[in-house]
């Protein structure tokens, strides 16, 4: 993945100069990023997401310090990943659906605007 791809930037509309971010390509990265947030962040809840997880993203406080790890449709998050997590949650779906998971553009905006919500008041 090339964050620096001209289309990556384009599609951003402007967002990837405001939003940080950050690579990490080994597990001891990723380690030491938490650790640093959990420092930096107290009461920091890092919550991944499961098509299976029992708890609901409606039912989990996402009102405070939040660290979403968020995996690929096909995949979902590793079993590391999983176990680094304080919660696993999931995005409710209709039980008439067919869908069983979402693309990890569109779980990240569902739960990026209930954590929204939650901060604004459930009707801002």
């Amino acid at each position: 993945m090339d964050i620096y791809d001209p289309e990556v930037i384009a599609s951003s509309t402007g967002s990837f100069f405001t939003v940080p971010f950050e690579l990490l390509s080994k597990a001891d990265e990723i380690d030491k990023l938490i650790d640093g947030l959990r420092r930096e962040h107290p009461g920091l809840l890092v919550a991944g997401t499961s098509a299976h997880a029992a708890q609901s993203a409606y039912d989990a406080d996402l009102g405070g310090p939040l660290l979403l790890l968020i995996g690929n449709e096909s995949d979902g998050l590793s079993w590391r990943l999983k176990h680094l997590a304080d919660a696993l949650i999931s995005i409710p779906m209709s039980p008439v659906s067919y869908a069983t998971s979402l693309n990890v553009s569109c779980a990240a905006t569902a739960l990026l605007y209930e954590a929204f919500r939650r901060r604004r008041g459930a009707n801002p």
